[in-house]
């Protein structure tokens, strides 16, 4: 017989389970199970990038990259593929996506995402391990929202995918307000945390919103500086990442990773065969160990004289202080030196537009004349004043040790060269009603020079950079005003001369 005991304790052990059992699945009911979260790649269907694998230019490249710069304006896709390729592998890693914050969203200056992204070659997952690792080291705070509309690093995930197929991803975008000191430190302590066997690949567009000839221009300071790994001048720089391009850089030199191969500098108008007033600029490649290239290039940029006067006040404060220069703002930064004469009549005061240009990277110059040192080549800037004068004392400059000078308001665009240096002699004033005028870029390096012509125009009260048949007639006019070999005059024609040293 089963004693009484025996069936108690079995009754006892009957309820437990049952209570057990039951406090289980309530509590599978209750309690709520993690969320997984989803971002998307840009395009969703195979087809977009497919093509961009097929039109992408092959390329002799060294193998061990451990970084490379890739465009997200996909318009170029095909240069996306083509830096992907330099990379490709089967194996696991890591891959660090550094791209702008281009929407200035969320609330920290550096955010990531630990999200999955969907692409249309399967799910590419975080690291999950790094990014909880960067957020308790207060390194990127983990946000989602701003993720849900930044082409920086949606246009790129699919990239990823398909040419690191076992890759993990962590996304970390930046704000544009990072000071570049911040951005430094940040790449040391990455540095730090990153495991070995991370990709890091930087996301960026270059010059924007400038016709082909001013971004081309811009491109040879921002390629200088990728080149060198030269964070020094880089919150000049026509770029849309400041910050993001210093901490990039400066991840690369930590990791020894400093020989830059070049694969692509365009931009869209050439991409397109269009004259376009906005473009944007793309400069590609991938990083190895080794030495970085030591071949800095200087720039300056000599606008028109502005010309204070009851008129130019009337046409600058008809719509706002800035509305005037709306499409020339980019073009007044991105090289070393951006130079204007500022002259006043009848005693007038410009304090207030002083203050706006010189916010613009302008450096406003009262008198005749400045000297510029670019490198070793000294640059004579001189107020001609439309008058004979201006041309006596540019000559006098050149006689007296400057090796290139620019006249500014000139009677008439034209180039010409005394005792072989030359002298560029530009028309107009930037800011006089229905006038056209000239600004002169140069560009020194240790092999040659490079003088570019930039015809500016006003249109419908602003001022824009000419382009099209209206710069190529500026252009041949100022050509045929020089008396120089044929040569030389087609290369005015095409707005850049270059004179080998």
């Amino acid at each position: 017989m089963v004693n009484k005991k025996n069936i108690a304790i079995m009754v006892f052990l009957l309820a437990a389970l049952a209570a057990g059992f039951f406090i289980y699945h309530r509590s599978n009911k209750i309690l709520p199970q993690p969320v997984k979260i989803f971002h998307y790649s840009y395009f969703s269907q195979p087809g977009f990038f497919d093509d961009a694998y097929k039109l992408a230019k092959a390329q002799n490249y060294q193998p061990g990259a451990k970084g490379i710069i890739v465009n997200h304006h996909l318009l170029a896709g095909n240069f996306i593929a083509e830096a992907f390729n330099t990379v490709a592998t089967n194996a696991p890693i890591t891959v660090l996506l550094i791209s702008p914050n281009h929407f200035d969203a969320g609330k920290a200056e550096v955010i990531t995402s630990s999200a999955t992204w969907k692409t249309p070659y399967g799910e590419l997952q975080p690291d999950t391990e790094l990014i909880n690792r960067l957020a308790t080291h207060k390194l990127a705070a983990i946000e989602e929202a701003p993720f849900n509309e930044e082409h920086g690093i949606s246009g790129i995930v699919a990239f990823i995918k398909k040419s690191l197929p076992n890759a993990k991803v962590v996304p970390v975008i930046f704000n544009n307000r990072m000071k570049l000191e911040q951005s430094l430190a940040l790449a040391d302590e990455y540095k730090k945390n990153i495991p070995q066997n991370t990709l890091v690949v930087g996301s960026f567009d270059f010059s924007h919103y400038l016709p082909d000839r001013a971004a081309s221009f811009h491109d040879l300071e921002n390629l200088a500086a990728v080149e060198n790994l030269d964070t020094s001048g880089i919150y000049n720089l026509d770029i849309d990442s400041r910050p993001g391009l210093a901490f990039y850089l400066q991840l690369m030199k930590d990791s020894g990773d400093n020989q830059f191969h070049l694969l692509e500098n365009s931009n869209s108008a050439k991409l397109t065969h269009q004259n376009i007033l906005e473009t944007t600029s793309y400069i590609t490649g991938y990083f190895t160990p080794g030495t970085y290239v030591t071949s800095p290039v200087n720039t300056l940029l000599s606008l028109p004289n502005i010309v204070g006067s009851s008129e130019i006040l009337n046409q600058v404060d008809k719509h706002s202080k800035k509305y005037v220069l709306t499409y020339m703002e980019r073009f007044f930064y991105g090289q070393d030196v951006t130079v204007s004469f500022l002259s006043l009549s009848n005693s007038m005061e410009l304090d207030s537009e002083r203050v706006m240009l010189s916010r613009l990277a302008i450096e406003l110059v009262s008198g005749q004349e400045t000297i510029k040192e670019l490198g070793e080549v000294k640059v004579g800037i001189i107020n001609c004043d439309k008058g004979g004068k201006g041309v006596e004392r540019v000559k006098g400059e050149l006689d007296n040790g400057v090796d290139v000078a620019i006249c500014q308001g000139a009677a008439k665009n034209s180039i010409e060269f005394y005792k072989n240096k030359p002298i560029v002699y530009a028309a107009g004033d930037l800011l006089s009603a229905g006038q056209k005028s000239m600004a002169v870029g140069l560009a020194v390096n240790d092999r040659q020079m490079q003088i570019y012509l930039f015809p500016i125009a006003p249109n419908a009260g602003q001022l824009k950079l000419m382009i099209g048949k209206e710069s190529d007639t500026v252009l041949s006019d100022m050509a045929g005003n020089s008396k120089l070999a044929q040569e030389l005059k087609n290369e005015i024609k095409t707005g850049i001369i270059t004179i080998k040293k």
